[in-house]
């Protein structure tokens, strides 16, 4: 287990008052120091001569990561998210009127940018995934053609998350076909979560691609307060995780949510980071 905690806590008067808490609990554990430096101390729980746990105190920020998904259909909303000054990764849709643009711009500014890959939903009806979607009928030549097609549309992309595609993900013999066309370009996947019984981050890491996945969205509801909400929930989760991915929306309301609570994000001490720092 890690544990991080802010700078200002000194990691051996940590590391010995939980020692103490847990020689309350318990007469048939013994507790040792495993490693003391700076910035980091481990502890050796050990039940007799087993060892049961492993507990590291870190000085490093929790990191938090924010994707925007969809961009490509309005530049000047992509200015507007750049213009927060953090760091963001933008995932850009291959076939929209400002997609192109859309990755020079954030390019040239800085930010990290990603193929946002449509995918089938499990209902069509409502949900429209766009042009160059990949779909459960299709076969494999059918998906790599339309995947490097869509990269190569791309310069700067470092990776790939789905859009939409709750019932791609679900497929492992589709995800691996998605996966193995993206290997060769050294690109991570993020799998975007829109499925709970998601196969994605699993067969990524199973097939030894950098990956991720994302545990919020945070604007389900298109409202200023919904998100940052959303966002509070995040701050607390990755100052108990250490690292998080999340995921918003081109949307007013959620950079409006993102300007007032940027400062927050700060004094909490969580150091936003671009998508790429979180991948495993």
């Amino acid at each position: 287990m890690e544990v991080f905690l802010p700078k200002k806590v000194d990691l051996s008067y940590a590391a010995n008052g939980l020692i103490e808490k847990l020689k309350g609990l318990s007469n048939i554990l013994s507790f040792q120091w495993e490693e003391r430096r700076e910035n980091r101390v481990s502890i050796a729980i050990r039940s007799g001569k087993l060892l049961t746990h492993s507990l590291t105190l870190n000085h490093r920020l929790p990191r938090l990561a924010i994707i925007i998904d969809d961009i490509g259909g309005d530049l000047e909303i992509t200015r507007e998210f750049l213009d927060l000054g953090i760091p963001l990764t933008l995932s850009i849709l291959p076939d929209l009127p400002y997609s192109k643009e859309s990755e020079e711009l954030a390019h040239k500014r800085g930010y990290e940018v990603m193929l946002h890959l449509p995918m089938e939903p499990k209902d069509l009806s409502f949900h429209n995934p766009g042009e160059g979607a990949i779909y459960s009928e299709m076969d494999k030549s059918e998906v790599y053609d339309i995947i490097i097609s869509h990269i190569n549309k791309f310069e700067y992309i470092k990776g790939v998350n789905n859009h939409m595609g709750s019932r791609i993900t679900e497929n492992e013999q589709i995800m691996h076909w998605v996966l193995s066309a993206i290997k060769p370009f050294g690109l991570y996947f993020i799998d975007s979560r829109t499925s709970s019984q998601s196969v994605a981050y699993g067969v990524a890491q199973e097939m030894g691609i950098p990956t991720g996945k994302n545990s919020l969205f945070i604007d389900n509801e298109p409202e200023v307060n919904y998100c940052k909400n959303c966002i509070d929930k995040a701050i607390e989760k990755v100052k108990r995780k250490g690292k998080m991915i999340v995921i918003g929306h081109p949307r007013e309301t959620t950079l409006q949510a993102l300007k007032e609570l940027s400062l927050k994000l700060e004094n909490e001490e969580i150091s936003l980071v671009f998508v790429s720092e979180l991948i495993q």
